[in-house]
């Protein structure tokens, strides 16, 4: 299992390294601003995905 923090640039690189290496599950958490991003990650194989919202 592989925890990702963040689907910008280097967190997409690892997911496709994950995958490469055989990763059984992919997972990623982030803010909700990077829905965009996380719509691209679920459709390249990762298994669950987590969006929080900053607080000030």
């Amino acid at each position: 299992m592989v925890v990702i923090e963040g689907p910008g640039h280097m967190g997409m690189a690892t997911i496709v390294a994950a995958r490469a290496a055989g990763s059984a599950r992919i997972i990623v958490i982030g803010t909700s601003k990077d829905r965009f991003r996380f719509d691209l990650a679920v459709g390249d194989g990762v298994a669950y995905r987590e969006m929080f919202e900053k607080r000030s």
